[in-house]
């Protein structure tokens, strides 16, 4: 992750915040939640800024981070993707102004959800999930020779990342298993051309790991009645 934060544009939000102008904060990843504390608190405030906003999480990881800064999130949707998120706020939103930390590139359902649902939003971009400068050679030369046989992808930006480091050909793929941890994820890995063997439900790490070891765990008992 590579932060990118304007601090005249952070300095900025961390006043409208003292003069209560923001009925929602609404956070999309734990990097948001560390990004933004970290900005507010270079711009002279902290995380009390926030006592004048609700706060909404898209997931349990994010819950997390919030929780580990010492706050609380109002709003959990069950599915944790943007489009569950916006739904959750809909009804709550019209009217009120939403501030949106969030990444560079970061996908457009949300904002767009919120004020189809007649919110003002407010977008503050403070990181991009950019590849390595320098990833690791031998885990570059085992990607490249196929010998790697699971692959996890944690969010849409890990699968576009990961092809743009193999110079968009994700084929020494083509025979390892294919993890995501959701299903916007997947549809991302299944643009790039991968076969997606697993899809965590719910959309949290924990899951991710624990589908994953079913399904080899499955399918090392299935070959098995096979022989």
């Amino acid at each position: 992750v590579e932060r990118r934060v304007d601090a005249a544009a952070a300095a900025r939000v961390a006043n409208a915040l003292a003069e209560r102008v923001y009925g929602w904060t609404v956070f999309t990843s734990a990097n948001a939640v560390d990004a933004f504390l970290d900005a507010l608190f270079d711009a002279g405030t902290d995380a009390r800024a926030l006592a004048s906003t609700r706060i909404a999480a898209i997931g349990t990881a994010t819950e997390r981070a919030l929780r580990a800064r010492g706050l609380r999130a109002d709003v959990v949707p069950h599915e944790a993707v943007g489009e569950a998120l916006g739904a959750a706020l809909a009804p709550r939103v019209t009217g009120s102004r939403v501030l949106l930390p969030r990444a560079e590139g970061a996908r457009d359902a949300l904002p767009a959800a919120l004020r189809t649902a007649g919110a003002e939003v407010e977008e503050l971009t403070l990181y991009l999930a950019a590849p390595p400068a320098e990833p690791p050679a031998e885990v570059m030369a085992a990607l490249r020779a196929g010998q790697v046989d699971v692959a996890m992808f944690t969010s849409s930006s890990t699968v576009t990342n990961l092809a743009s480091m193999l110079g968009g050909d994700l084929s020494p793929l083509k025979g390892a298993v294919i993890a995501c941890i959701g299903p916007i994820v997947a549809e991302t890995a299944r643009q790039q051309g991968l076969r997606v063997d697993v899809v965590a439900e719910p959309h949290t790490i924990d899951a991710l790991v624990e589908a994953t070891r079913a399904f080899l765990h499955d399918r090392r008992h299935a070959r098995t009645e096979v022989r």
